[in-house]
């Protein structure tokens, strides 16, 4: 008997977990919400409304939808900035910025939501606050954007199946403490983490990538199709960070991206953060000079 009662409260406080989401009612709950499980405690997520009320949810702080089919609601915010949370069970959430890039200075509105592969997709809009003040007209530009690899990414029906070889990363300094690295992995997933400047360490390093990593990783980058992306992306403003990505496939191509604020594209930003990542989840051993 007493076992049965642990599995029940077990189950309760496993679905209260799991659920958290789904008891948010009001924008004062979503802010208690996002406050407490940002790594930011001091954004303010409603203290400002976006002055563009040309879409159907310019009025909707937020809505709650499972994005990837989990099983799992999702949290979609519209207030001062456009972002979705991801419900990853067990009282984890990870956040997803749509306005990005420095100060989150690179806008978006939400126009719409449809379904593609049987799985929401957000469609997005470009924001320029000083344009709306100043009256002038600019060209919008639009983006749809689902979730996979757990990051989003624009919707792409016709991934690439060129077969990878290898690929390095790098990025530079930046008005700030960037962290400045060399990546090189193979196709076979062997490694090596050359660490310049404010990483978690220093030095050169060698590895093994686990294959769950790498087979999600190749795949977002077939999924991205980078030999259609652009050679070169640059925000418009200054003193951030570039990055230069690699990708050599094996039937001789290779593709070379250099991205000035690292926000080319909403999946080449997926890609970035999870190049990122290996520094800290994967296992290095340092090596000498």
């Amino acid at each position: 008997m007493r076992n049965l009662i642990l599995i029940l409260l077990t189950a309760v406080s496993f679905c209260c977990k799991a659920n958290e989401i789904d008891k948010l009612k009001t924008v004062d709950d979503v802010n208690v919400f996002l406050k407490k499980h940002s790594k930011n405690k001091k954004i303010d997520y409603f203290g400002e409304s976006k002055s563009d009320t040309s879409t159907k949810f310019s009025k909707t702080k937020f809505l709650k939808i499972d994005l990837n089919n989990d099983g799992l609601t999702d949290l979609i915010v519209n207030g001062t900035y456009l972002l979705i949370v991801l419900d990853k069970a067990n009282g984890d959430f990870a956040f997803h910025f749509i306005d990005d890039g420095a100060f989150a200075m690179q806008k978006f509105v939400l126009a719409d939501i449809i379904t593609l592969g049987k799985q929401p997709s957000l469609v997005v809009k470009s924001y320029d606050e000083d344009a709306i003040y100043e009256r002038r007209r600019v060209k919008s530009v639009y983006d749809t954007l689902i979730v996979k690899f757990d990051g989003l990414v624009e919707y792409n029906p016709q991934e690439d199946d060129a077969a990878i070889s290898k690929l390095s990363f790098s990025t530079t300094m930046c008005f700030g403490t960037c962290p400045v690295f060399d990546l090189y992995i193979a196709s076979d997933g062997s490694a090596e983490y050359d660490a310049h400047k404010f990483n978690p360490e220093t030095g050169k390093f060698q590895g093994k990538i686990d294959n769950r990593t790498l087979v999600k990783l190749f795949a977002l980058i077939r999924y991205l199709n980078l030999r259609k992306l652009a050679d070169n992306y640059k925000v418009n403003w200054t003193d951030d960070q570039t990055c230069c990505l690699k990708v050599k496939y094996k039937n001789g191509i290779t593709k070379t991206i250099s991205d000035y604020g690292l926000i080319g594209t909403f999946g080449l930003h997926s890609l970035y953060e999870m190049l990122f990542s290996l520094r800290q989840s994967q296992e290095w051993t340092e090596v000498g000079n």
